[in-house]
């Protein structure tokens, strides 16, 4: 559950990491935005070639940078400090990260910089953890629905334990982008 594994003889539940992905960055394109920043998860990582895939997808014309984290705060703290030692005109002006924690690291660090958000970046993650409502501003983020990628992984397991035949092989559940005060429009000129 949570991934897809291509090949598998089980049951899977997931969602549409690379479709998740293109949504929220062509949200960011629809700003404005000309020079988006992806900050990855663990580089060999099912999810994270979906959504660097995704990212890719969706830059139309957009200048991408790529930047190497684990899904977790520090990497997103160490991705904002290195941005932060770039010159203003090189940096984007907008992050989507392969998780909610790297982006709410970013999101603290550039802040503690002296950098307004949205206004300087505009910033989304992906997950929907509830931290992301708590932030200041609050992340804009791609809510995965986990609870409900556990029941239905629950239920379809109950269903083979007891016989049923009605189990499908497969199922992708819905995400969706939820719009916070994280991101903005692209900012003028640098």
């Amino acid at each position: 559950m949570g991934e897809r594994i291509r090949g598998a003889k089980f049951p899977q539940v997931e969602v549409d990491n690379r479709a998740a992905a293109r949504m929220a960055v062509e949200y960011l394109v629809g700003l404005g935005h000309k020079r988006i920043a992806y900050l990855s998860g663990r580089l060999r990582s099912h999810l994270d070639s979906a959504r660097r895939m995704g990212f890719r997808d969706a830059l139309a014309g957009a200048e991408g940078l790529e930047w190497t984290g684990d899904y977790y705060f520090a990497s997103g703290v160490a991705a904002a400090e290195a941005m932060l030692r770039a010159k203003p005109r090189d940096r984007p002006t907008a992050l989507f990260a392969a998780s909610d924690e790297m982006a709410i690291g970013f999101l603290k660090t550039i802040h503690a910089a002296g950098l307004a958000v949205p206004r300087d970046m505009s910033i989304v993650g992906f997950d929907g953890i509830d931290y992301a409502r708590f932030s200041e501003p609050a992340l804009t983020t791609v809510f995965v629905p986990r609870r409900q990628i556990g029941e239905t992984a629950g239920d379809m397991l109950a269903d083979l334990m007891t016989g049923s035949a009605d189990v499908p092989a497969h199922v992708r559940l819905a995400t969706e982008l939820l719009v916070r005060g994280s991101t903005g429009p692209a900012p003028g000129p640098r």
